[in-house]
């Protein structure tokens, strides 16, 4: 039995569905991509607030607890700080460097295999030492 002009019935109806799936992927992409984005910018500050307190002259811990506290936005699981040089070899006039080192979980499971999970996101900042 043949339809007259019902032959392409459910064609609307597949092409959304494959449109709508590959808009979802691209998505959820969009949303990591903008959290991690969102990580890094948190981060940089973070290294900055560790680096002017490392520049004033305050000691490694005093220095950790002001990137934990510009870290209130992430989760502080995993949170790695570098501090060079050692405390007691900081001079007047010399750099300090601080590095923050953060984890950020993948939400969408797709993405695993283009990018390693977790993303560790990096900033680093150097300021001389008053």
């Amino acid at each position: 039995m043949v339809l007259v002009g019902g032959t392409e019935r459910g064609q609307a109806i597949v092409e959304l569905s494959l449109a709508l799936t590959v808009l979802l992927i691209l998505g959820l992409g969009l949303i990591d991509a903008g959290r991690v984005l969102s990580a890094y910018v948190t981060v940089t500050n973070a290294s900055r607030e560790g680096a002017r307190v490392a520049a004033l002259g305050y000691a490694d811990t005093q220095i950790q607890i002001a990137v934990s506290h510009s870290l209130t936005v992430l989760t502080a699981n995993g949170v790695e700080t570098l501090i060079s040089p050692a405390s007691s070899e900081r001079q007047r006039g010399e750099p300090v460097t601080v590095e923050v080192r953060v984890p950020v979980e993948i939400l969408f499971p797709g993405y695993g295999s283009f990018a390693t999970n977790p993303v560790t996101v990096t900033a680093r900042t150097v300021m001389r030492m008053e």
